[in-house]
């Protein structure tokens, strides 16, 4: 009786070291290929677009002076001067309803929606601040998560 209390005892640490041993596995392949989700089309045309604004204010000294416009509007002038490629004929992006304001070109805002859940737009307004915070620009909502 004991030595079936042993065996069954043996059984169940087995199957847990191995059990352990795959996790450990999954989990370390993961993190040594950095294996992620890939960030949602929003978050992906912010990225582009910061990138190119930051290229533009790098040649030009200044970000385009255009209060409150559509983000349409920016990303055709940056696809016109070479800062951002156009990878769609679908310029427009995601977020159809984003914004851009710069009114002295040493700072703009950035104005998406963005569903906090799930990560696609439309939802909620978020913003995108650089170069001067809490501007207040479209009534100061929440900073973006990206």
């Amino acid at each position: 009786m004991r030595a079936e209390g042993i065996r069954e005892f043996s059984r169940v640490m087995v199957a847990f070291a191995v059990t352990m041993v795959v996790y450990v596995a999954a989990v370390g392949v993961s993190d040594y290929f950095d294996i992620r989700m890939p960030p949602s089309p929003i978050v992906q045309e912010a990225e582009s677009v910061v990138a190119a604004l930051h290229s533009y204010h790098l040649s030009r000294g200044s970000y385009p002076v255009l209060p409150d416009r559509p983000l349409l509007e920016v990303k055709k002038l940056l696809v016109e001067d070479g800062y951002l490629q156009s990878d769609s004929a679908d310029l427009a992006g995601p977020d159809k309803a984003a914004r851009y304001a710069s009114y002295g070109g040493k700072s703009y805002g950035l104005l998406f929606h963005f569903d906090y859940a799930s990560g696609k737009s439309p939802s909620e307004p978020c913003l995108i601040e650089i170069g001067e915070y809490v501007t207040g620009w479209w009534g100061q909502p929440t900073k973006c998560p990206f």
